[in-house]
């Protein structure tokens, strides 16, 4: 009893130190990185007395390559849009996930502005290429029916013991933004595609496939949501393009 005792509060007095010594992380929200999933969909809706979110995401081999510490984390992000108090949901109560050694993040200290649900993962470095691993989470239901959302990938790491507490980001990953038309309940797709092009425009020309059907148009098509990227230390004439459908 008492080595049990013993143990737990040096548990706590790492957890304590830890947080003290660790480097304090001002990231920003990137546009594509290497991390960020290859494709993947998110679904919300509500059935009976809650309401579900599914996810899934799905890595290439450049993705994976960014996990090489067995250190490494990623959490996935579902964020509800709160600034004007009608979020569709604010927590999760529950949550499944084929993501290795999944957790729940936290929501200690977040703003409640954006009500923000994670799952995450602190073996990293142990995803695999090409699998489609899934989130399904059951949220709460607030009074109001529907609102705006977004998608994240956040990379970081953990120090000394894997747990929320220790665990730090490094780098957030936009994948779907708060914009006009992403509304929950809904159901969205989204993937990645390397282009040797620069601009939208040389995409239309080029006549270059979406993730279900059709053609990247023009930068205000209702449709879509992309970004193009000139990723640095590569060909300038190489585009990246972030399709959400």
């Amino acid at each position: 009893m008492k080595q049990s005792a013993l143990k737990v509060a040096l548990i706590t007095l790492l957890v304590l130190l830890t947080a003290l010594v660790a480097p304090i992380d001002t990231f920003a929200v990137a546009p594509l990185i290497t991390f960020t999933p290859a494709a993947g969909t998110v679904y919300t809706y509500q059935s009976g007395d809650h309401r579900y979110a599914q996810l899934t995401a799905m890595w290439n081999s450049a993705g994976i390559a960014e996990f090489n510490a067995t250190n490494d984390t990623y959490e996935h992000e579902l964020i509800f849009y709160n600034y004007d108090n009608n979020a569709y949901a604010t927590f999760c109560s529950s949550f499944t996930s084929s993501l290795p050694n999944a957790y729940a993040d936290t929501q200690f200290l977040d703003s409640n502005n954006e009500y923000n649900i994670a799952v995450g993962t602190t073996n990293a470095h142990n995803i695999m290429s090409g699998n489609n691993y899934t989130i399904k989470l059951t949220l709460n239901v607030t009074n109001s029916s529907s609102s705006r959302y977004k998608v994240q990938g956040q990379e970081g790491y953990y120090v000394v013991y894997p747990s929320t507490l220790t665990t730090f980001a490094e780098t957030t990953s936009k994948i779907a933004p708060f914009a006009t038309g992403f509304t929950a309940p809904e159901t969205r797709s989204w993937r990645h595609e390397t282009e040797p092009n620069a601009t939208i425009s040389s995409a239309a020309i080029g006549g270059t496939t979406e993730f279900l059907s059709g053609t990247i148009a023009t930068a205000t098509d209702e449709d879509y949501y992309f970004r193009v990227y000139s990723y640095a230390g590569s060909s300038a004439t190489t585009a990246y393009h972030l399709i959400i459908t």
